[in-house]
Order: C-alpha cells, then sequence, then structure tokens
C-alpha cells in the first residue's frame, strides 16, 4: 500500500505524458515464455511489416 502511495505521482506522470502525445505505438502480441522450463525468455526483434 505504502509503495502504491509512494508511486502514484509517478504513475499520474506519465499517464498525462502519455495522453498528450500526438502518437502512441503498442505491441499487443503475446509472447511465449518459456520460464516454467527453465530457460532464459529468448527475445526477438522484428522489424518492418509482415
Amino acid at each position: 500500500m505504502r509503495v502504491g502511495e509512494a508511486v502514484q505521482p509517478v504513475i499520474n506522470l506519465l499517464r498525462d505524458h502519455l495522453l498528450g502525445a500526438h502518437l502512441v505505438l503498442g505491441n499487443e502480441r503475446s509472447s511465449k515464455c518459456s520460464r516454467n522450463r527453465g530457460e532464459p525468455p529468448k527475445a526477438k526483434a522484428t522489424y518492418g511489416r509482415r
């Protein structure tokens, strides 16, 4: 609870900055995590259109 109250001003600033932007990009693709098998997650870089 204390941590949430302490970081709320930062969250508010980030939200205001994001909502004030002319363009917002996001990645909504799901990612598969292999942590359950003891392996580190594999990072992939994607450029351009698919």
